[in-house]
């Protein structure tokens, strides 16, 4: 019975209390892999991947055949092995967030030159923005600047061209 609990509680997502019940039915009888099996799936769930492996081999010296067990003993010692190197790959890592923030600072100062130079920029408070004459226009439209407007098109070629036509 307390190893239909654990699959209940198991299935509701509740892993700890499936935990407890598996282990109430190997303590009922020891020989029986289910309660190890039970034990083992609740435990991967809860990230205990070592102690998962360990209930795992201990169902299949009980039952050395079981194919569910040495299916999730495989999954339980490739996740463990898995997260052993993950381990050992975080330790080894260099930490760049200092040098990020120094060439951070660089890029900075180099955009601030750069927008001192900008002949296009706009400064709104402590930020300055590059843009089109358009942008600008616009701006100032919204800002209620008046600018004068544009002087009348003034065609740069000989107009008596356009009409004159060849008499063939």
């Amino acid at each position: 019975i307390f190893s239909n609990r654990s699959a209940c509680f198991f299935q509701l997502g509740k892993y700890t209390e499936a935990l407890v019940e598996a282990t109430k039915a190997i303590k009922q009888n020891r020989n029986w892999s289910k309660g190890y099996f039970r034990a083992g799936r609740a435990a991967l769930e809860m990230e205990y991947y070592q102690e998962a492996l360990d209930m795992f081999e201990k169902g299949l010296e009980k039952e050395p055949s079981n194919k569910d067990l040495q299916v999730w003993a495989k999954k339980a010692r490739d996740i463990r092995n898995q997260q052993k190197q993950d381990k050992l790959v975080k330790k080894h890592t260099t930490d760049y967030s200092k040098f990020d923030a120094l060439t951070q600072q660089e890029q900075d100062e180099e955009d601030e030159e750069e927008a001192a130079n900008d002949p296009n920029r706009i400064i709104l408070g402590d930020k300055y923005y590059s843009s089109s004459k358009m942008e600008q226009r616009q701006l100032k439209a919204m800002l209620g600047y008046k600018e004068p407007p544009p002087p009348p098109f003034e065609p740069k070629f000989d107009t008596d061209m356009i009409y004159r036509h060849d008499n063939r």
